[in-house]
C-alpha cells in the first residue's frame, strides 16, 4: 500500500508535480493511440512510438533526481491511472497483431495458391507418394 513520506525533501513537490504532468501527458499519448486502434484508424505507429519514448525519457532522468518515497498520492494516482491506460493500450496492440498475422497468412496462402498451376500436386498422383 502506498504512503506518502512524513517529511518530503525540499523540491519534492516541484518533482513530484512535474512528474505527474509526465505521467498525464503519456497517458493521453496512450490513450489517443488506443482509441484510434480501436476505431480501426489508420495510424503511423512510429509517431506514438516516438512520443511515448520521449516522454519516458524525461520520466526516467527526473526520477533518477528524485526522492520516490516523498511523491504524494496523486501522483500515485496518476501512476495507476497510466498502468490501467497502458494495459488497455496493450490489449489493443495485441488484437491488432494478431489480426495482421492472421491476414498475413491468408494473403501467404492466396499468393501460393495463384501462383501454383497445379503440376505437382499431390492430389493428381492420389496415394500413391504419400
Amino acid at each position: 500500500m502506498y504512503e506518502p513520506s512524513l517529511n518530503p525533501a525540499p523540491g519534492a513537490a516541484v518533482q513530484s508535480s512535474e512528474l505527474l504532468t509526465m505521467v498525464r501527458r503519456l497517458e493521453q499519448v496512450v490513450d489517443a493511440e488506443t482509441a484510434a486502434l480501436a476505431e480501426n484508424r489508420v495510424i503511423d505507429l512510429a509517431v506514438y512510438t516516438r512520443k511515448k519514448s520521449q516522454i519516458l525519457l524525461e520520466v526516467t532522468r527526473l526520477t533518477k533526481m528524485m526522492k520516490l518515497p516523498s511523491a504524494d498520492a496523486e501522483l500515485h494516482n496518476g501512476l495507476q491511472s497510466l498502468k490501467h491506460s497502458l494495459d488497455v493500450n496493450r490489449s489493443t496492440l495485441d488484437l491488432h497483431l494478431r489480426a495482421a498475422s492472421q491476414l498475413t497468412e491468408v494473403i501467404s496462402d492466396a499468393v501460393k495458391a495463384a501462383e501454383s498451376d497445379g503440376t505437382y500436386s499431390a492430389s493428381d498422383y492420389g496415394d500413391r507418394f504419400v
